[in-house]
């Protein structure tokens, strides 16, 4: 099965387990946690079959600040089903979960030149305005030819590109020919 597709299920149920604030604490660790697999060496490690699963329980375990049980019980499921290499969608599904249920979502700016902060709680607040959910934004450090404003968990993308200006000059102008 598609690890995002097996995301969905167990942040499904890591939510039905646990409550609101013991959530919080879980993604932050497990958010914590996921950025340790782009380390080749922890990964391969954690994906060896000559590694006891204990043994990869025990070594994700050192790697935790806390060790709540709930999130012991997940990684042990994880590492017995050969499921963690779906860890870092487990957390983006829980984390869009509890997003919708605050009604406060993240979004992205792609700009070819940084954006002042100020600019951006405004255009953030007017975003907040208009889809009726808090909206928090950050600058990307993507160079965009334009300014790109992608709020994924809610599907919302506004585009102002040069290419795409330019695409929809020439359709309106062979519609008028």
């Amino acid at each position: 099965m598609n690890d995002k597709l097996v995301a969905k299920r167990y942040a499904q149920a890591l939510i039905a387990a646990t409550n609101e604030k013991e959530l919080v604490k879980i993604l932050s660790l497990l958010d914590d946690l996921s950025s340790l697999f782009s380390n080749k060496k922890f990964a391969e490690i954690v994906k060896s079959p000559l590694i006891s699963n204990a043994d990869k329980v025990d070594l994700i375990g050192l790697a935790l600040s806390e060790k709540p049980v709930k999130l012991i019980n997940l990684l042990s499921l994880l590492v017995e089903k050969n499921r963690l290499s779906a860890l870092p969608y487990i957390v983006k599904e829980a984390q869009a979960a509890i997003a919708g249920k605050r009604s406060a979502y993240n979004g992205v700016v792609d700009a070819q030149a940084p954006i002042e902060k100020t600019k951006l709680e405004a255009l953030a607040k007017s975003l907040t305005k208009r889809l009726g959910a808090e909206i928090k934004l950050t600058q990307s450090k993507r160079p965009y030819n334009g300014v790109r404003v992608a709020i994924d968990d809610l599907g919302v993308e506004v585009d102002f590109s040069k290419a795409r200006i330019r695409s929809q000059i020439l359709g309106h102008i062979l519609r008028g020919l």
